[in-house]
């Protein structure tokens, strides 16, 4: 139980440091940093497509920039360093939900793998605690 709160804490905490960056982002002076992410994005999703690493390297080069450019940004500027991580999270979280399908399966070869992962997920689903040998007190309540 107090794992599962644990948890959730740290759900709240993420959704509320998320919800902080894009109310940070939305601010007039962060138009700049706003256009470069949204141009970056944009690039990846209808520009040429790369092989998995291409994309991933372009995204982590981008992301080092996009960091730098927060660090220095008026409105991250005086934040504690906590709060900086917590938001560069925020950041990476908002880029790569948007490139989630060139990032993460940007083929279909990639795609067929997870396919097949999902469905030997699914047929392993009558699979309980109780075959596991799980102590109850190491159980999630659900």
């Amino acid at each position: 139980a107090e794992t599962a709160r644990a948890f959730e804490a740290l759900a709240r905490q993420r959704k509320a440091d998320y919800q902080d960056f894009i109310s940070c982002m939305r601010q007039g002076s962060a138009f700049e940093l706003r256009a470069k992410i949204q141009r970056f994005c944009k690039a990846i999703l209808e520009g040429k497509r790369f092989d998995r690493q291409q994309t991933l390297d372009l995204v982590q080069r981008a992301m080092g920039e996009f960091e730098e450019n927060l660090l220095l940004h008026p409105l991250w500027a005086a934040r504690t360093e906590e709060s900086l991580e917590r938001a560069q999270d925020a950041m990476e979280h908002y880029i790569l939900t948007r490139l989630h399908t060139r990032v993460f399966a940007p083929d279909m070869a990639a795609r067929r793998i997870d396919a097949a992962l999902r469905m030997r997920i699914a047929k392993l689903q009558f699979i309980k605690p109780d075959h596991l040998d799980i102590p109850a007190n190491n159980r999630h309540p659900d």
